[in-house]
């Protein structure tokens, strides 16, 4: 039962909701509900962390490619 309120609260905190209102639902209090999101969205939050640092890489990595093309090629797109 325990590990079913964690991933409620989980699931909750992913959709939203606020501590307050997680509260409502759950009846955990704050500190607990702190807890728990502490514990469990910490992987979401690397997860997040480290696809976002992929995404940069990869964009920073298409914009060289477009200032590396002959002036003249596409100019619209590396003015923007």
């Amino acid at each position: 039962m325990r590990t079913l309120r964690h991933t409620c609260i989980t699931a909750l905190h992913d959709a939203g909701c606020v501590r307050e209102q997680i509260r409502a639902i759950t009846g955990h209090t704050i500190a607990s509900i702190n807890e728990v999101l502490d514990r469990y969205t910490k992987l979401t939050a690397d997860q997040a962390g480290a696809a976002l640092e992929r995404r940069l890489a990869h964009e920073n990595g298409t914009v060289q490619k477009l200032f590396n093309r002959p002036t003249g090629v596409n100019e619209e797109r590396t003015k923007r």
